[in-house]
């Protein structure tokens, strides 16, 4: 990976964005349970058909703007609520790499540092990305610290496509049989965060 952060520009068009809204609103209509969690409200689908296709297509590209052959493990896609936040945190490995897509059309400042432990420290070095609808934010979520301050909008939709180095231990699609198997994340206790999570912590 050239750099630790970048953000790509127009990643995915307007209509791939606007059709991304639609069906997580569709889904949302269908009864879709909303999570509830110390970070805040959210509506998620992971590991969903669509978004795992998503991520599937662009696999190549992704691997040519990283200079590192990857494999998609899993994708998300979130509708987040006003208020919402995000912890400073690293990714698990099964994130090794990270591509953060803004799917609505507004933005929600994406924080990062490269300090090896920002809650005892304090922030220092940060650097804020603001991404806008289609653009795609590349990082290797296992190393670096992120966070997101209180969302100020009434809602949000993005997507975080995950991946990892083709033919490592952690090539393993996150334990699922299939791309697009969504059945490992639909129950009660479906993993909502995959991070460690520092706690309390809010960006500064």
């Amino acid at each position: 990976m050239k750099k630790n952060v970048f953000l790509q520009k127009s990643f995915l068009s307007p209509q791939e964005c606007e059709l991304c809204e639609l069906y997580m609103d569709m889904k949302i209509a269908n009864g879709l349970k909303q999570h509830k969690t110390a970070h805040g409200k959210f509506w998620q689908l992971q590991g969903d058909p669509l978004t795992d296709a998503l991520g599937k297509t662009y696999e190549n590209l992704v691997s040519q703007i990283l200079d590192v052959e990857v494999s998609l493990t899993y994708s998300i896609m979130r509708n987040w609520v006003k208020g919402a936040f995000l912890n400073w945190h690293r990714n698990k490995w099964e994130c090794e790499y990270t591509v953060s897509i803004q799917i609505s059309d507004n933005s929600w400042p994406l924080g990062f540092t490269d300090q090896d432990s920002p809650k005892i420290e304090g922030v220092q070095n940060l650097e804020v990305i603001n991404a806008l609808q289609g653009d795609a934010v590349f990082f290797k979520a296992c190393e670096l610290y992120h966070g997101r301050r209180p969302l100020k909008d009434q809602f949000l939709k993005n997507i975080s496509l995950h991946y990892v180095e083709k033919g490592s231990y952690n090539d393993n699609l996150h334990g699922r049989r299939t791309l697009g198997d969504c059945l490992l994340y639909t129950s009660d206790a479906a993993d909502d965060t995959p991070c460690v999570d520092l706690g309390g912590r809010r960006i500064i």
